[in-house]
């Protein structure tokens, strides 16, 4: 009977600690990500050659694009051509001359007004098929006697000061969109440059554990997005000092081994230049004395538990005889 009320616990125990580590597991698993764009330098280049008109200025061929968008959860894996506009919570963008930066409906002059892309088995963004649609009123005035850059394609053909068309509601839903940019060759400038790199900033959601001894040796499981091509010793790292060793298990898992350490530091993973962004979520802290995991304190208490079982069960039979 004591084996059977044994192994009975025993299981019960482990479907508890399995629930407990997976329920905290799923917390944070899905985050806002955020995707990098760096672009090649400008190869043509087409100014005006006397602007009379607007906000003259001029690209050169030391100028490129480059800038990020943030989604509110990553990438779907495989996308192919989709429309990511209502996912975007946040975004920046230069040409050079112009910068897109989110702005709140109509009251600014910026207007994204599509993003279309498609995204590799791991989620990360395919460079040749990014379709952007986006321009910037240069000034007030949001009729068609108003001033707009325009960046379209590739993210490799910006346009600046040209006219507008035609106004009315944009794809963003805001009624004063320049829906039809228009080239002004006599005030306007242009410029074209090869396809450009896309980059999936680092991302990490949670540490398990997140604390362990002064003397290093902790083995963490390092939760997040964008893992995928992280390499080198400082790809990740605790505070100041490199991962004694690392494990890309995936692109949302990386198993690390923390080096000796003290106090709280901030875990880091660095892939492709690109160094996730500081959050409560990549605390580790060092103590002198361990502090058990969630799933240990799970065992000890059910370790308790079995331990004052056994105990009543010997007295019961001592009573019995």
């Amino acid at each position: 009977m004591g084996e059977t009320v044994f192994r009975t616990v025993h299981a019960a125990a482990g479907a508890f600690v399995a629930a407990w580590v997976i329920a905290f597991g799923a917390a944070g698993a899905a985050s806002a990500t955020t995707y990098a764009f760096t672009g090649p330098t400008y190869t043509s280049i087409g100014n005006a050659a006397a602007c009379t008109v607007g906000p003259c200025a001029s690209y050169t061929t030391a100028m490129r694009v480059t800038g990020f968008f943030t989604t509110n959860a990553p990438l779907a894996a495989n996308l192919s051509a989709a429309n990511i506009y209502g996912q975007i919570t946040a975004y920046s963008f230069t040409d050079g001359i112009n910068t897109w930066t989110k702005s709140t409906g109509g009251a600014g002059n910026n207007r994204l007004v599509y993003l279309g892309v498609s995204t590799d088995a791991s989620g990360n963004i395919i460079a040749a098929t990014t379709n952007f649609d986006a321009y910037l009123w240069l000034s007030a005035d949001h009729t068609t006697t108003g001033r707009v850059s325009f960046l379209a394609g590739n993210l490799n053909q910006p346009r600046h000061n040209l006219t507008c068309g035609s106004v009315g509601t944009g794809a963003d839903g805001n009624t004063d969109d320049c829906v039809t940019p228009t080239n002004d060759v006599a005030n306007g400038s242009s410029a074209s440059a090869a396809l450009g790199v896309w980059t999936t900033v680092p991302d990490i959601t949670s540490l398990n554990p997140s604390s362990g001894p002064a003397a290093g040796g902790t083995v963490v499981q390092i939760n997040g997005f964008g893992f995928t091509g992280t390499t080198g010793a400082a790809g990740v790292m605790f505070g100041a000092a490199n991962a004694t060793s690392y494990t890309v298990n995936s692109n949302t898992l990386i198993t690390a081994v923390a080096p000796p350490g003290s106090g709280s530091v901030r875990v880091r993973v660095v892939n492709n230049s690109q160094t996730s962004p500081d959050t409560a979520a990549d605390d580790f802290t060092y103590s002198a004395n361990p502090v058990p995991t969630l799933s240990e304190w799970a065992m000890i208490l059910f370790g308790i538990i079995l331990a004052g079982g056994a105990a009543l069960h010997i007295q019961r039979r001592r009573q019995a005889a």
